[in-house]
């Protein structure tokens, strides 16, 4: 009878354990503010991807030709007029016909040194994902890179 009290004992410990790590697994967002991936742009040009603030998925694909984190230039092999390659209008690429943009909540916005670029209002740097060096309170906007 005592042997059959301690298995049954040692059985209800080992379900309880197993029980208890199932339940405590962590649940992860699909990606880390800061994280990049790769995607395919017009022409067979290749651009990325930067996580969205709220770790909810990753943004719409930059085609720019910058490089997030290494220099912040364009690669050699990318078109530098974007019109060329079909990426206007989207976030930080350079305004479509009329001042339009693509990409939604994006504002076409003439930067003094850079041209009308497609561009995001904004309040603070947070407001900003890559590559842009956040937030131009003076105007609003995001600053391009």
């Amino acid at each position: 009878m005592r042997g059959l009290l301690v298995l049954a004992t040692t059985l209800l410990v080992v379900l309880s354990c197993i029980l208890a790590t199932g339940a405590c697994s962590p649940s992860y967002p699909p990606c880390y503010r800061g994280e990049y991936q790769g995607c395919s742009c017009a022409g067979g040009v290749h651009g990325y991807q930067a996580c969205n603030v709220t770790e909810d998925g990753f943004q719409g694909c930059v085609c720019d030709g910058t490089t997030p984190g290494v220099d912040g230039g364009r690669d050699a092999s990318v078109v530098v007029d974007a019109s060329e390659a079909g990426t206007t209008g989207g976030y930080l690429s350079p305004c479509g016909p009329s001042g339009t943009c693509s990409e939604q909540g994006a504002v076409c916005f003439s930067f003094t040194s850079k041209g009308q670029i497609c561009t995001r209002k904004c309040t603070l740097s947070s407001d900003c994902p890559a590559p842009s060096s956040g937030c131009s309170t003076n105007n609003g906007v995001c600053k391009a890179p």
